[in-house]
């Protein structure tokens, strides 16, 4: 059995464009449901996720292969390709959602509770590692994030809390984690962490029967 272990690290108030990166994040995915729910029909043709998912991006980036059809990159200049990849994800899945939701309410004959699809989400951005977030070897809690300025995409130092940074490097030392994920909570940003872990249950079956025969 695997379970999941997370932590966020806290970002030290600084003057860093955390706010404008998270709100460009939440507009691309609110334009990217608007978009597929309008050709949900035909991507949903499209059974293998993988397939689906090329399909989806084709749609809305453009190539010296592929025109977009629609102007996604016009409306989100320069965004890195794994924020919008991350979006599109994000988009696909409210979209499948909304649409299983939708063909359960018809199949029960409701007439009241329809279903409806919120395309404007709180959606949490990942950095990805090297590419979206990297350590920073010269300084001990700190590290560098591509953020979005109002005008581009561009590395900045961020501060971490040091309490924080200790607790991980405490417990989570030599351990794989996940990429961060950019999350605020009460007007504080944090970079959550996490982390997978196999759990093995006990076996209480022999202890049942062990009990079993001391009691007779």
């Amino acid at each position: 059995m695997k379970i999941i272990s997370s932590y966020g690290v806290e970002l030290r108030k600084q003057n860093i464009p955390i706010r404008q990166t998270l709100e460009i994040y939440c507009s691309a995915v609110c334009y990217l449901i608007n978009a597929y729910e309008s050709v949900w029909e035909e991507l949903v043709k499209i059974e293998e996720s993988k397939k689906r998912f090329n399909a989806a991006e084709h749609l809305v980036h453009t190539t010296k292969r592929n025109p977009a059809r629609f102007d996604f990159d016009f409306c989100f200049p320069k965004m890195p390709s794994y924020f919008r990849r991350a979006a599109v994800q994000h988009a696909l899945g409210s979209v499948s959602s909304y649409r299983t939701r939708l063909e359960q309410w018809k199949a029960e004959g409701q007439k009241t509770g329809k279903p409806y699809l919120k395309s404007e989400q709180y959606a949490m951005p990942v950095f990805y590692h090297d590419v979206m977030y990297r350590e920073n070897t010269e300084e001990k809690d700190a590290a560098f994030l591509k953020l979005y300025d109002g005008h581009d995409w561009k590395w900045f130092a961020v501060r971490l809390k040091h309490t924080d940074m200790e607790y991980l490097r405490k417990h989570w030392s030599g351990k794989k984690a996940s990429a961060p994920t950019l999350e605020k909570k009460h007007d504080k940003y944090f970079c959550v962490l996490r982390m997978r872990k196999r759990y093995f249950k006990p076996d209480t079956r022999q202890r049942t029967n062990d009990l079993q025969c001391g009691s007779r």
